[in-house]
């Protein structure tokens, strides 16, 4: 974690150098993978953390902070520019670009400062970069289908939105800042629910409800009047929001199977490799389809990867064990 942490501000310190296109996205891959490599020690640290039977309730928490912390960002940049542009008269956008690297930079440092807080688990760790192993199966298969799934939404539901709808950037900040606020509160109560229901009815249950918006993200403009359709949309991309948190019904389910804290950690990050092989693949193949096919083709594809979501789900063992 303090690695990844090093690693991101270096790549967001680089950002105040002058640069081109290129070099200014190869230093966002930097910062990136500073944060992919936060992601599975994260989530590993927030299971090891909890009381026993609540580390659904703990992955919540963790992920109402993260959306607490986006609200607040998106905030923080709103007001940068808006008083920048039009209380400072600050015509030179590379000024206010560098306010907001050097915030992020001051929140990096603050999150690598708090792995050196005694309460955070800090265990020595011998474990492989990619970890493959026969009893995490069904979990490599559900990263693959969520992977397709999540970069058709990532990429494509915000493309409807603008496209299709004509939502300005600012209309889709909006929305995207009220998904945040709405799963501040969401996020803990999903890892609620999954610890009193269990992580394979979540699973299931996620993916038969993701089926139905992936039809409305396809068909709304055929089904409802103009009007009526945006609406459906907008709530459409909420609801998915809100689902996108219950992923962490997939990593109750790798340390349920896991034989340790390490053995939790490699799976998934090994899931984590897999999910962006994926959607590397995705991205360009839905665009592809979403030109020579249309929109509604594109998202029944990601309903038929919401179906072989539920079927891998199906074949997880009722009780919550494996031996």
């Amino acid at each position: 974690m303090r690695l990844g942490s090093l690693i991101s501000m270096l790549g967001v310190s680089a950002l105040f150098i002058p640069a081109d296109k290129m070099l200014v996205t190869l230093l966002i891959m930097i910062w990136s993978l500073g944060e992919h490599l936060v992601m599975p020690v994260r989530s590993s640290i927030a299971m090891q953390i909890a009381k026993e039977g609540r580390q659904g309730q703990s992955l919540g928490f963790v992920g109402s902070a993260r959306n607490v912390g986006t609200v607040f960002g998106s905030l923080i940049v709103a007001m940068i520019f808006q008083i920048g542009i039009h209380a400072l008269n600050i015509t030179n956008k590379v000024v206010l670009y560098n306010a907001v690297w050097a915030i992020i930079m001051v929140l990096v440092g603050a999150a690598y400062l708090c792995t050196y807080s005694k309460s955070v688990p800090n265990l020595p760790s011998r474990r492989p970069r990619l970890y493959f192993h026969r009893k995490f199966s069904v979990f490599y298969a559900l990263e693959l289908f969520y992977g397709a799934r999540k970069q058709i939404f990532m990429t494509f539901a915000p493309f409807v939105l603008i496209v299709n709808y004509g939502l300005n950037t600012s209309q889709i900040a909006l929305l995207l800042g009220i998904c945040a606020a709405v799963n501040i509160f969401g996020s803990p109560l999903i890892g609620r629910l999954t610890d009193r229901l269990g992580y394979r009815n979540t699973m299931i249950w996620d993916t038969v409800v993701l089926f139905f918006v992936c039809l409305l993200y396809g068909y709304a403009a055929i089904w409802f009047p103009p009007q009526i359709a945006i609406w459906v949309v907008c709530l459409n991309f909420l609801l998915d929001a809100i689902l996108s948190t219950t992923s962490l019904a997939t990593n109750l389910y790798v340390r349920d199977i896991a034989g340790s804290p390490d053995e939790v950690t490699s799976s998934l990050s090994t899931g984590i490799s897999i999910n962006h092989l994926i959607s590397i693949i995705a991205a360009p193949l839905g665009g592809w389809v979403w030109h020579r096919y249309g929109v509604q083709v594109l998202f029944s594809f990601a309903a038929a990867m919401a179906v072989a979501n539920s079927l891998c789900a199906c074949l997880i063992r009722k009780k919550n064990s494996v031996p």
